[in-house]
């Protein structure tokens, strides 16, 4: 989901010798042309990363979106200048994953960053305006949508919280999570890490405490959180496995949460 740390994971990764795109910028450490041509395709399916669409089963399988397939295969190629690893960070992604991958027929390794969702309603508040009804559906939706999407393929999940208070650890369990799949990396470089990620930088906060934002999480989106605590807290792997019993709970949530989100998104 936007604003939980995916520019700091995707640099963090980076910073591990994992080379970015050909037009990445320091700022967000994304690719633009890929940026864009995300939302070029969710304007496409009738929506945009704040108000996103309604998806079906398959649907990046439909004929109308053949010319997209081979756009973003196209794409793609030339943005990351055919290296065999590299890494693309767009939260975007939890949405449209499945064109990605159908369309690229790559091998795929998929961590995933999330944020508390009331500390993150704070800092949207903060970066777009968005009121917490608003923010909750969004963060319910790409949420509910990156762990549908990424069932069967390796994935690592983590925590801002412990990105942004233990930079290290977090760096060490991507090394090891590479590792697993066969991919090395150099010697952590702890200097650059810790100096890149820094505490200070966590401006919006939620502590947990006694101010009855609790109360705003529907029984939906406390299944979510805690499906995620407990995802993280494994450190997942999943290999060619496919999704584990709490996620086929969670992939009607996706529907659930699109639907609440059209009724708060004109």
């Amino acid at each position: 989901m936007h604003a939980s740390g995916t520019s700091a994971l995707a640099r963090l990764v980076n910073l591990l010798g994992i080379p970015l795109g050909s037009d990445v910028s320091e700022v967000h450490w994304e690719s633009a042309g890929l940026t864009l041509f995300q939302d070029r395709l969710l304007q496409e399916l009738g929506g945009s990363w704040d108000a996103p669409p309604t998806l079906t089963p398959g649907w990046h399988r439909q004929p109308r979106f053949r010319p997209a397939v081979r756009q973003a295969r196209e794409l793609f190629e030339r943005t990351h200048r055919g290296l065999p690893v590299w890494v693309w960070k767009d939260p975007r992604t939890c949405l449209t994953l499945p064109l990605w991958r159908y369309g690229l027929k790559v091998r795929m390794l998929t961590l995933i960053v999330y944020r508390h969702p009331l500390e993150l309603c704070l800092a949207m508040r903060a970066r777009d305006g968005f009121d917490t009804p608003r923010a909750l559906a969004l963060w319910e939706r790409y949420s509910g949508d990156a762990l549908a999407n990424t069932a069967g393929l390796p994935r690592l999940l983590i925590s801002y919280e412990q990105m942004v208070s233990d930079p290290l650890l977090v760096a060490q369990a991507v090394r090891r999570f590479l590792a697993h799949c066969q991919v090395e990396t150099p010697e952590l470089p702890a200097k650059e890490v810790t100096a890149f990620i820094d505490p200070e930088l966590r401006h919006a906060r939620y502590d947990g405490g006694s101010t009855g934002l609790e109360q705003q999480l529907t029984p939906s989106q406390r299944l979510l959180l805690h499906a995620l605590h407990r995802l993280s807290d494994a450190s997942l792997v999943e290999a060619e496995a496919g999704p584990v019993p709490a996620e086929r709970r969670l992939t009607s949530l996706r529907a659930r949460a699109a639907a609440a989100l059209a009724a708060i998104v004109p």
